[in-house]
C-alpha cells in the first residue's frame, strides 16, 4: 500500500504545458506530457486535473458513450486520489470542485441532469470551503465564479431546487470574480496556461450578465490582447468564444475574417462547431457560402448538438431563394437528425413540427440584424406587407422592428415596438413578448428608473415562451440582481 503522505500536488511548468495544449485541443500533446511527468514522480497528483480536463475536452469534442462511462470511472479514481491530499494544501478542495465540475458537465451531455445537479453541489461545497480556509488563493475563483453566475440566475421557478441542494450564488460576485482571475493569469506565469479559459469565460459572462461593460471597451481590449498574444490562432475554443462574442456585438464582419483564416493542423482535434458558428456568420450576411458549412457541419456523424439548427438554416437559405421545395425538403431533417438540448436545436424544433414557412422578409430581417446590418435589416423588413400577416408574423414583425429601432438608439421607437409586441403575444408561446419585455426592462435600469425595470423583468419571467426561455428568464434574473444591490 502506498504511502499516502507522500503525495503532493505540484502544478510545474510541465504540468501547465500540458494543460494549455490540452486547452488548445492538442490532447495527444496533453496526454504525452503527463504520462513523462507520472513516470517521473507517480506521488504527483497534478496529473489528475490536467488528465481529467483532457478527457473532458475529448469527450465534449467526440460524444461517445463508450468513452463517457470511461471518463465518469476515471473521475470518481481521480477524485478518490486527490481526496488523500492534506487539507492543509490549497489545491486539495480546489481540485476536487473541478473534478466534480467536469463530471457535472459530462452528465449534463447525457441528460442525467440530477446526477449532475448532486456533483455540482460537491463541487460548490468544496469551493466555498477553500475560499473559507485557503483565502488567497486565486485558483478558487476561476470555478466560483462560474458557480456564482450559475446559480444567480436560477429562474424563480427554480429557487426551489436550487434550495434543496443548498445552492446560492450572487451574478456581481461572480462577474467579480470572473475579470479577478483573468487578471491574475495575465500577471502571474504558474496561472499563464489557464489565460485562453479565463478569457472565454469572461466574454461569456459580459455577454450574458453584464451589458453595461458590454457598451464599454473592455471586451474588444480584452479581444486585442488575445490577438496580439498570438494566441486565438492557437486556441479554437477561444477562437469560437471571440468570434461568438463579435457576431453577437456589432462585429459580424471581424468575425468572418477571424474565421476565414483560422488554420489547425492534423495536431489539433478538431472543433467541429467552427464550421457551424461560419456558417451563421454568412448567413447573417446573407452570403450564399453559408451552406458549405451547414453541409460540412452535418455530414460529420459525429455531432449532435447543433445538427437540428444547421438543418434549419440550410433551408432558409432555400427558402430566401424563393425554393419552397427545397426548404421542407430541408426542414423535415430536424425531425430525424440530432438532439434538442441546446436552445438553438429546440427553436428549429418548434420550427419543423409548425409546418409554418417563416416569412421571407422577417427572415432576412433577422438574419442582417443578427449580423448587425442594421440599415439592410430595416430595409428589409419594409418589403414585408403588414396587412397580409397572421398574428405571430406581425407580432415578430413589430418585434424586429423594435431591435432595430434598438440598436441605432431610436429609443422612444423601439419601446412603442416592444409594448405593441407585448399587447399581442403576451399570451401567446412565442418568445417575442418575454425578450420584450426583458428590453423594456434594461431600457429602465439604464435610466436609472428601478421599478419600472424591476417590474418589466418580473413581467418577464411569468411568461413561458416555446423558445429560448432559459436564456431569457436567465437575463432578467440577472437583472434583478443587479438591481438588489
Amino acid at each position: 500500500m502506498k504511502n499516502t503522505k507522500s503525495q503532493t500536488f505540484d502544478f510545474n511548468e510541465n504540468y501547465q504545458q500540458a494543460y494549455l495544449q490540452a486547452s488548445r485541443m492538442k490532447l495527444v500533446e496533453a496526454k504525452k506530457i503527463t504520462s513523462i511527468e507520472r513516470s517521473k514522480n507517480s506521488e504527483n497528483l497534478a496529473y489528475t486535473l490536467v488528465d481529467n480536463y483532457t478527457d473532458l475536452v475529448n469527450l465534449v469534442i467526440y460524444t461517445d458513450e463508450n468513452f463517457y462511462k470511461t471518463f465518469i470511472s476515471n473521475s470518481v479514481s481521480r477524485i478518490n486520489s486527490v481526496e488523500k491530499l492534506s487539507n492543509d494544501n490549497p489545491w486539495r478542495a480546489a481540485v476536487l470542485s473541478e473534478l466534480y465540475f467536469h463530471k457535472a458537465s459530462a452528465r449534463l451531455i447525457y441528460s442525467e441532469n440530477i446526477k449532475a445537479a448532486f456533483d455540482i453541489r460537491k463541487a460548490a461545497t468544496n469551493i466555498n470551503y477553500n475560499k473559507k480556509i485557503h483565502l488567497s488563493f486565486t485558483y478558487n475563483y476561476k470555478l466560483s465564479s462560474l458557480l456564482n453566475l450559475a446559480f444567480g440566475s436560477i429562474p424563480e421557478s427554480m429557487k426551489w431546487a436550487a434550495s434543496l441542494l443548498s445552492m446560492k450564488g450572487d451574478v456581481e460576485t461572480g462577474l467579480k470574480e470572473s475579470a479577478y482571475f483573468l487578471n491574475h493569469t495575465k500577471n502571474n506565469e504558474d496561472f499563464r496556461c489557464f489565460y485562453p479559459e479565463a478569457l472565454c469565460l469572461r466574454l461569456t459572462l459580459i455577454n450574458m450578465f453584464d451589458p453595461n461593460t458590454r457598451k464599454t471597451n473592455t471586451p474588444r481590449h480584452l479581444i486585442k490582447e488575445a490577438q496580439n498574444h498570438n494566441e486565438i490562432y492557437k486556441n479554437q475554443l477561444l477562437l469560437f468564444t471571440v468570434a461568438d462574442y463579435q457576431m453577437r456585438n456589432n462585429m459580424n464582419d471581424e468575425a468572418i475574417k477571424l474565421l476565414l483564416n483560422a488554420k489547425f493542423d492534423s495536431s489539433y482535434a478538431k472543433l467541429e462547431n467552427l464550421n457551424y458558428l461560419t456558417g451563421i456568420a454568412l448567413q447573417n450576411k446573407l452570403d450564399d457560402r453559408a451552406i458549405l458549412y451547414f453541409q460540412k457541419y452535418v455530414q460529420n456523424k459525429a455531432n449532435k448538438n447543433y445538427v437540428k439548427a444547421s438543418w434549419q438554416r440550410i433551408a432558409w437559405h432555400y427558402l430566401l431563394k424563393n425554393n419552397v421545395e427545397k426548404y421542407y425538403e430541408n426542414i423535415k431533417q430536424v425531425l430525424v437528425y440530432g438532439n434538442s438540448i441546446t436552445e438553438s436545436d429546440q427553436s428549429a424544433l418548434v420550427e419543423a413540427k409548425s409546418l409554418s414557412i417563416p416569412n421571407k422578409h422577417i427572415l432576412a430581417t433577422q438574419l442582417l440584424f443578427d449580423g448587425g446590418y442594421y440599415k439592410q435589416a430595416l430595409s428589409e423588413i419594409k418589403k414585408a406587407n403588414y396587412s397580409k400577416l397572421k398574428l405571430e408574423e406581425k407580432a415578430e414583425y413589430n418585434y424586429r422592428l423594435a431591435r432595430i429601432y434598438d440598436e441605432v438608439n431610436n429609443t422612444p421607437k423601439a419601446i412603442e415596438h416592444y409594448n405593441l409586441v407585448v399587447e399581442q403575444a403576451s399570451d401567446k408561446p412565442w418568445f417575442f413578448a418575454a425578450n420584450s419585455l426583458l428590453m423594456i426592462g434594461l431600457h429602465y435600469e439604464e435610466i436609472g428608473e428601478k421599478e419600472m425595470a424591476k417590474a418589466n423583468y418580473k413581467n418577464c419571467l411569468k411568461l413561458n415562451p416555446n423558445r429560448y426561455k432559459t436564456s431569457i428568464h436567465q437575463k432578467a434574473k440577472a437583472g434583478l440582481n443587479r438591481l438588489k444591490q
